[in-house]
């Protein structure tokens, strides 16, 4: 704590903004107003649950479903009434939470859980030049780092594990680990069943490629002539090439007259032979998808357990089978057992529901709460017991027939919720059959929680141990002005060091020079630009991995995409527009060595993305089929010729690489030129519309910051 008057009087002094009031949140709460900071405001967009209450000690059961920011203000207040805590009920990237909202505090501190709004905060703290405190815990391990601008590296200078995804075809067709039978039960089945069926994915297995190669020769040809890469397969090239006037090629070889009538009436017949194929394929796939739909609807008078019953021999039976019948997925793979009610209950349902413990009602499960629950309505106790098959059976079946039968006013509107018990207990169970058929080892209903709903348990004591660490950075870079030149970080380990010391100080590193963020240094992309379209660089890249959010894209000076409210509505079509078009069909075309620039006003990022082609990116490796670097690599020499000016820039780009204010600009198409041909003299359309948005905000800065004020009074 203070040592000095002088310290004591800058924690008094010191206006602070604490981001969020969870785990850790609550503990920094309390230990600030303990310690002497009187001037805090707080932000948190989460409500109470009752699975907050064992950690997260502010909040009582009384308080389950209120504003967790607002409540912990409230028991902060009751521990020191003197202080002056503001707290916001809503999302920190809100607009309102701008750079001049940020500049109003000596510290920010971040108790959050996501990485999105972590690295909003840090770009925040960057653009106002306020220190930030990060920390974080997972179970006995925990972190305190300090960020000050210019001296230590910001929170995006080290890389950060992005959420992991998985392919598709790995998920419904070939899992081999839990987690892929976790995500399955509750992206397919769940949603298949209770959610929007808008969102709902085809749970029925594609079909054999036997049949369906069955035109492929005759498809292929004209597909590879029509592709706009530039490779032609031989027989195409044999097709698109000039002929005489009176020869046809037949195998290679020039013929006349009859045989050459009778080639082509060949290919017509072959043709259409294909476009009959096509058409009843696609037939065939509507048909099947329209029953798909129909089926996971309850019919008229079925009750909730026969609509059980029905859904899951569906499921775990009649698809795994399907699967079997694709061979050469399994000629390196051990071979699913598909499972039917039959084979789990041999006495059938009825008879094997004779003796289960517990009825509806009954006492219910260790750590589940009596509500809706299809392990108390079974009698199941233990939330941490790997269920057998027939338990699994029982809660899947019985948790169909609860949501069906006592929520079926929440059917075709409910999404996983990890705090949704009933919804907790149907993923274990139809993930846990799953695992059974591709013998998969199976998990408990804790542990499957903890995967679906992305849950690292936290430990209590560890929050508290993290959260003073927090408030004793945060007195000491007040008090003593040197040590905001050399902070310090400070891990928390869960066995002692050879020191036998469980906290571990380390020096900060100073900024990353090949930081995106802090020092603008480029990123590069790999994707297919033919087959890559700008919504998904938008989505997967700006909005996923650089978490923009206003973002405005360039190529070179063509602006392509942005977000605004004060856009007008030509400018959304054309945007909107532009998100479905391929890299290479934008108004300016993306290839190997564009560059594209990623800008977001509200949070003052800006970084370039330097572009590389690549038609063999694997999808069960990449499955958004895009590969971000934070390194750029050396110039690729060996560029094709289509690709020679492209590529060029990207060399001058490395040269310039250490001037941080360097701007990398490529030259801009027609279209682009068009683009800004009303923006006045020496002026872009990017360039006016950025000077009117600072001249509004300037005119504004008073009225929006009274603004602010007022709101936080009431």
């Amino acid at each position: 704590m203070a040592t000095t008057a002088e310290g004591k009087a800058a924690v008094q002094k010191a206006k602070v903004f604490m981001v969020g009031a969870g785990g850790i949140g609550c503990e920094l709460l309390k230990t600030l107003v303990m310690t002497g900071f009187h001037d805090i405001e707080l932000i948190d967009l989460d409500t109470i649950d009752v699975s907050n209450l064992n950690r997260q000690f502010l909040f009582r059961k009384r308080h389950v479903g209120h504003s967790k920011a607002k409540v912990a203000r409230e028991a902060a207040m009751s521990l020191c009434p003197s202080a002056s805590i503001i707290a916001h009920h809503g999302s920190i990237l809100q607009p309102e939470f701008d750079v001049s909202f940020f500049s109003r505090f000596s510290l920010v501190l971040n108790a959050l859980d996501n990485l999105p709004a972590r690295r909003h905060v840090n770009r925040m703290c960057l653009a106002a030049g306020v220190p930030l405190i990060d920390s974080g815990t997972t179970g006995f391990l925990g972190q305190v780092t300090v960020h000050v601008k210019g001296v230590t590296q910001c929170y995006e200078c080290t890389p950060k594990q992005a959420p992991k995804s998985y392919p598709t075809c790995t998920i419904t067709n070939t899992p081999s680990k839990p987690v892929h039978c976790i995500v399955w039960a509750k992206e397919l089945p769940f949603v298949a069943l209770f959610g929007s069926r808008d969102q709902a994915m085809d749970l029925h297995p594609p079909p054999s490629t036997t049949a369906a190669t069955t035109a492929a020769p005759a498809a292929a040809t004209s597909s590879a002539a029509a592709t706009g890469d530039g490779h032609i397969t031989n027989d195409a090239a044999a097709a698109a090439a000039p002929a005489p006037s009176d020869s046809h090629m037949v195998n290679g070889v020039g013929s006349t007259g009859k045989e050459g009538a009778e080639q082509e009436e060949k290919e017509k017949d072959g043709e259409k032979e294909s476009e009959e194929d096509r058409r009843k394929m696609e037939a065939e796939a509507a048909a099947t998808e329209k029953e798909e739909r129909e089926f996971f609807m309850r019919r008229e008078g079925e009750s909730g357990r026969a609509f059980a019953c029905r859904v899951f021999d569906r499921i775990f039976g009649d698809n795994v089978a399907r699967t079997l019948k694709m061979d050469d997925m399994w000629k390196h793979r051990a071979r699913p057992t598909p499972l039917y009610l039959k084979d789990v209950f041999p006495e059938g349902v009825d008879g094997g529901d004779e003796g289960k413990g517990g009825k509806e009602g009954g006492e219910g499960a260790v750590g589940v709460e009596k509500r809706v629950s299809a392990m108390v309505s079974l009698g199941l106790r233990d939330a941490q017991k790997v269920w057998n098959v027939q338990e699994n059976a029982w809660v899947f079946l019985e948790a169909v027939r609860l949501f069906v039968e006592e929520r079926a006013e929440e059917l075709g509107s409910l999404s996983f919720d990890k705090d949704d018990q009933l919804a907790v207990e149907f993923v274990t169970a139809a993930a846990n059959l799953r695992m059974h058929s591709f013998s998969i080892p199976q998990q408990s209903v804790f542990a499957a929680k903890g995967i679906a709903g992305n849950i690292v348990h936290a430990v209590a004591t560890t929050n508290a141990i993290v959260a003073g660490l927090v408030v004793l950075q945060a007195v000491r870079l007040l008090e003593d002005e040197s040590y905001s030149k050399e902070p310090r970080m400070v891990w928390c380990t869960e066995f002692p060091s050879q020191r036998k010391a469980l906290l571990a100080p380390l020096e900060m590193d100073p900024p990353n020079t090949s930081c995106h963020v802090c020092s603008r240094t480029p990123l590069m992309l790999e994707l297919n630009t033919h087959t890559a379209t700008l919504g998904d660089v938008v989505e997967g890249v700006v909005r996923r991995q650089l978490s923009a959010t206003q973002p405005m894209v360039m190529v070179g000076s063509g602006l392509v995409y942005e977000e605004g409210d004060d856009l007008e509505e030509d400018e959304v079509a054309r945007y909107k527009t532009n998100l479905a078009k391929k890299l290479c069909d934008l108004p300016t075309p993306v290839s190997s060595g564009s560059v594209l620039t990623v800008e977001d006003y509200h949070q003052h990022f800006k970084c370039s993305i330097h572009i590389k082609h690549r038609d063999d990116i694997k999808e069960e490796e990449h499955p958004e089929k895009m590969i971000l670097h934070g390194q750029l690599p050396a110039a690729d020499t060996t560029a094709t010729a289509t690709d020679g000016e492209a590529g060029a820039e990207g060399g001058k780009a490395g040269e310039e690489e250490e001037d941080e204010d360097a701007v990398v600009v490529i030259e801009a198409g027609p279209d682009a030129a068009a683009a800004g041909a009303g923006a006045g003299a020496g002026e872009t359309v990017v360039e006016k519309r950025k000077r009117r948005r600072e001249e509004e905000e300037a005119a504004d800065g008073k009225r929006v910051k009274v603004d602010v004020v007022e709101v936080l009074d009431e």
